[in-house]
């Protein structure tokens, strides 16, 4: 058998073997894709806790340029505070905002006011939920401790294109307050390894809004792709196995 019909033999059962992983993951593609379980439920329970103790939540918003257009993270950041908001409506402690955009000013404002009232407590919404604490990362980072200095939250939510200096969060607030990490940046998913109490990464991050919803749907997204995946993957094992048998022969 010559070497390039091993190598084709090879890489079918590489794709073979892929495809399977991908059909095991989804469950014959019909079950919810969350986050694993433990972080998700752990999450859940801070904020049931939250409200328990009368202590505040706080989500902090980064978008990757200060004059680009609203990142695929932090849009993320603004599903996850209208759901949270929603939550969070009837706790003595409103929802907290903080972010490094102007423009994430208005649309998270938005979004909380979208939260509270999907609750049925729209007088419970405060104008002031959401402060812009500047641009740079270490002004931004010391504008929002400077503005949470002083309140006693449960929970620090980060979700965005943050940097390493999220760091300055594990040294500046409480161990009894946890901080959650959900970035795009690799050195600050790798910072936040040893700082934080929970990292969501990659798909988990795109997941978390879905996932922290009271009832959960399947992401329909997520599935598509994998169908396509799968798709691309037989139409190649086809070629390829045609490709064999035509050299065999």
């Amino acid at each position: 058998m010559s070497s390039s019909l091993t190598g084709l033999i090879l890489i079918v059962a590489c794709l073979f073997l892929y495809m399977i992983s991908l059909w095991r993951k989804n469950k014959i593609l019909l079950t919810l894709r969350t986050p694993s379980k433990e972080k998700i439920d752990a999450l859940r329970h801070r904020i049931a806790n939250s409200m328990e103790e009368g202590a505040g939540v706080h989500i902090d918003i980064s978008n990757s340029s200060e004059n680009a257009v609203i990142s695929g993270s932090a849009q993320v950041a603004l599903q996850t505070v209208r759901t949270l908001s929603a939550q969070l409506a009837p706790a003595d402690q409103p929802l907290q905002v903080t972010n490094n955009q102007s423009a994430l000013t208005f649309f998270s404002r938005e979004a909380v006011q979208n939260g509270v009232r999907q609750s049925g407590l729209e007088n419970e919404f405060n104008p002031d939920s959401s402060v812009f604490v500047g641009y740079s990362p270490l002004t931004h980072q010391s504008g929002l401790i400077a503005q949470l200095k002083g309140e006693q939250s449960a929970l620090h939510l980060n979700i965005g294109a943050f940097g390493a200096e999220i760091a300055l969060q594990d040294l500046a607030f409480d161990n009894t307050e946890g901080l959650i990490a959900a970035g795009e940046n690799p050195i600050a998913q790798a910072v936040a390894y040893g700082t934080a109490d929970e990292s969501f990464i990659g798909e988990e991050l795109f997941e978390l809004p879905e996932a922290l919803k009271p009832h959960p749907g399947t992401d329909s997204s997520l599935v598509v792709m994998d169908l396509f995946r799968i798709g691309v993957i037989l139409a190649i094992l086809g070629g390829s196995i045609f490709t064999v048998f035509a050299a065999l022969n």
